[in-house]
């Protein structure tokens, strides 16, 4: 990422370069050649995880640390898409806080951060996660279900979240099991749309179904 189409001298993404006054680019920066320039990128999208390029693991060298630079000079670089404010959605200590905070709530489960607190059936999660990687189903039984290794990391200082589990209900069909998983995408408050995920097992995968919904007035 740092490699390709980064402007080392100006810290910028930069497009290919163009000849100088060119009308196409409103930012740009001196090309390396005489007459030429750089558009500047102020716009950019991204699929690279924010807690992988801000941990220091995505590392140049010297001051050129890329995830320090992305904190300190953030506003450098535009407009990002996803923005890094995801980034604390997507850690699952926020559902300790959330329990923490509302301990009892009828759309929370019981979350910690230090061990399953006398709960019997439960899910241990990484704190950074992706699509059910490192995700364990410990049951009364003394069984457990897992989906394969962990995505890259526990938390900075090995941190794990243990959840109260809730089994998902099962649809059969023809082609074998379902377990339903909703999301909703909610704009000032009010859900517009949902998307219902199913996997063949009770942790949802990168191999579940995805069929959005769309909400209309009637």
């Amino acid at each position: 990422m740092k490699d390709i189409g980064w402007h080392a001298v100006a810290r910028q993404f930069v497009g290919n370069a163009e000849p100088a006054g060119s009308s196409r680019s409103v930012f740009t920066l001196p090309g390396d050649e005489d007459g030429t320039q750089y558009p500047v990128i102020r716009n950019l999208f991204k699929l690279y995880p924010w807690e992988d390029l801000v941990s220091g693991d995505d590392r140049a060298e010297g001051d050129q640390e890329f995830g320090a630079f992305l904190v300190s000079d953030r506003g450098r670089l535009g407009r990002w898409y996803e923005p890094a404010w995801k980034m604390f959605l997507s850690n699952k200590l926020l559902l300790v806080a959330l329990w923490r905070l509302f301990p009892g709530h009828e759309n929370l489960l019981p979350a910690f951060a230090d061990g399953p607190n006398g709960m019997t059936d439960f899910v241990v999660k990484p704190v950074f996660g992706r699509e059910g990687d490192g995700i364990a189903v410990h049951r009364q039984d003394g069984s457990v279900t897992t989906n394969g290794s962990e995505y890259r990391r526990a938390g900075t200082g090995g941190e794990r979240v243990w959840q109260q589990y809730h089994e998902l209900p099962d649809f059969p069909g023809s082609r074998g099991h379902n377990h339903p998983v909703l999301g909703s995408w909610v704009v000032d408050g009010e859900s517009f749309g949902v998307g219902i995920r199913e996997s063949d097992g009770p942790i949802t995968d990168y191999w579940c179904r995805f069929a959005p919904n769309v909400i209309t007035a009637s």
